[in-house]
């Protein structure tokens, strides 16, 4: 009977043993995170080792994960008052939202705290290409609004590398006269991480927002 006991302790510490030596390299290995929009589709997908995921659209077996979650009841707000249409407001340049969206990243990464920007650090973003068709009705208009797209994007992306290991190999802003090339935006690139920097990072916020809820 002891050593029945004994061999089931030791196969127990060998099941131990490669449980912990696959967390250790689920932490340390990289995995990539491959994105690209165009012409109004994106795609995202997560590559690590000989495993690959589609993000977005979700994976048909992370539908069914989702699916088994347990979904509380969505409370039932009142019906709004009919109110008159408002105004359509200015549409905004592409370009100009783009790099608002850049310099939001950036100012985020600024806010946080020293082990979240080391972990942002951590990321390598890399092959970035950008195709943006910039509209303007005639000639003068348009190289007027391309090149205020250049100088917006080349300073967004500039601030963007103060955070994130960025390299962009590619922007291409193109002239849109007959305002018929908005399929032609299209964006793509890879992020490379580590789960260890990134799980520090979130431990460290989550005992960060503990501390400020107890004050």
């Amino acid at each position: 009977m002891g050593a029945l006991l004994l061999a089931i302790g030791r196969v127990l510490l060998w099941v131990l043993a490669l449980l912990l030596a696959l967390v250790i390299l689920l932490l340390v290995l990289p995995f990539t995170v491959q994105f690209r929009a165009q012409e109004g589709e994106a795609r995202a997908w997560l590559t690590f080792g000989p495993l690959r995921l589609s993000l977005w659209p979700l994976s048909p077996w992370l539908l069914r994960l989702a699916a088994l979650l347990p979904q509380g009841a969505a409370p039932k707000s009142p019906a709004p008052a009919p109110t008159e249409p408002a105004a359509p407001k200015p549409k905004q340049p592409a370009a100009q939202r783009l790099a608002q969206a850049l310099h939001q990243a950036a100012d985020t990464a600024a806010a946080a705290g020293q082990f979240v920007r080391r972990a942002l650090w951590s990321l390598r973003i890399r092959h970035v290409r950008l195709v943006l068709p910039v509209y303007a009705p005639d000639a003068a208009a348009c190289a007027l609004a391309c090149g205020k797209a250049h100088a917006e994007l080349g300073a967004a992306f500039g601030l963007l590398q103060n955070f994130f290991r960025i390299e962009v190999e590619e922007v291409r802003i193109e002239p849109d006269f007959l305002d018929q090339r908005a399929e032609k935006f299209a964006l793509s690139g890879q992020i490379t991480a580590r789960l260890l920097p990134l799980a520090i990072a979130g431990l460290r916020m989550v005992f960060r927002l503990a501390d400020a809820k107890a004050e």
